[in-house]
């Protein structure tokens, strides 16, 4: 039986990747789990010391490494220790069956020029996320400042390349996807420039230059329980801040901009930040006076 492993990128979360953790140790697909810890502290090993299960491995770190370079010291664990073949990159705020995973591992194992696939992620209440057609670049950079990315792909999903339930994506969902340790280690896993966010597009380009596609299968799915909408204005900027400047990245060296090309890059992220960052303000406000009604 070919083994499979899962890993967890743990900051100053205990609770709830153990929580996840003992999910997945459950499972009789999983050989092994491991966490890795960024930023432990004395309360955070406390917490991880009380977990007993054999199949679970803790891996603590004094400074927070962020989720790629995190990811890759538990890809790199799971590889030299377990000999694993199949990797479950999760995030802890995730719920997903065994037969999902089974389902998506079944996928890898029958595709061999596929390195990596995730189920159809859905939010608290049950609603799928749309896949993404128009792939990230100057286009898209452009059209966003317009609309919404949610609304584009909503609306432009019907056009992604679908065969047999697989729906081909040029990345992946960054909350959970499995894939082939082959094929994580021939794309030589995470790039660890980017502390966080835009890393599973920047995945999905070094999958793609190594000779693997990406794919979402349609029939299974899992929920990632994060609701991004209960946040608040100045959470959404800074979030999208930093993600913002790991796009920089992306764009200078995977999709080789130029110069004049980073220039439009530079407004357009600025139109992008602060037209949304505007939108959002002026929601809370309405929410707020909405919510101040309702409690007279």
């Amino acid at each position: 039986m070919k083994k499979t492993g899962v890993v967890l990128v743990s900051f100053h979360t205990p609770e709830e990747t153990l929580s996840c953790a003992r999910m997945y140790a459950a499972m009789q697909s999983i050989c092994r789990i491991v966490i890795v810890d960024n930023d432990s502290t004395e309360d955070t090993r406390y917490a991880f010391s009380r977990l007993t299960d054999s199949k679970i491995d803790i891996l603590f770190q004094k400074e927070n490494l962020g989720y790629s370079r995190g990811n890759n010291i538990g890809i790199k664990h799971l590889i030299e220790n377990y000999k694993v073949e199949y990797i479950v990159v999760s995030n802890s705020d995730v719920s997903v069956t065994q037969e999902c995973l089974d389902c998506c591992i079944g996928v890898l194992k029958n595709h061999n020029d596929i390195g990596a696939v995730a189920p159809t992620m859905k939010d608290p209440h049950n609603d799928s996320y749309s896949c993404r057609c128009i792939d990230l670049g100057y286009l898209r950079v452009l059209i966003r400042i317009i609309v919404s990315e949610t609304f584009l792909d909503k609306h432009t999903e019907r056009y992604c390349k679908m065969k047999d339930n697989l729906i081909y994506q040029s990345f992946l969902p960054g909350s959970l996807f499995i894939a082939t340790s082959n094929a994580l280690v021939k794309c030589k896993g995470f790039d660890e420039e980017i502390f966080l966010y835009r890393e599973e597009e920047i995945l999905g380009k070094r999958m793609l230059a190594s000779g693997y596609k990406e794919a979402i299968v349609k029939n299974f799915s899992f929920i990632h329980h994060h609701n991004y909408k209960l946040e608040n204005a100045k959470t959404k900027f800074n979030r999208l801040k930093l993600a913002l400047q790991s796009e920089c990245v992306y764009f200078k060296k995977y999709i080789k901009s130029k110069s004049v090309q980073l220039i439009y890059l530079y407004c357009a992220h600025k139109l992008y930040l602060y037209s949304r960052y505007l939108g959002w303000v002026l929601r809370d406000f309405m929410n707020s006076n909405h919510h101040n009604k309702h409690n007279r």
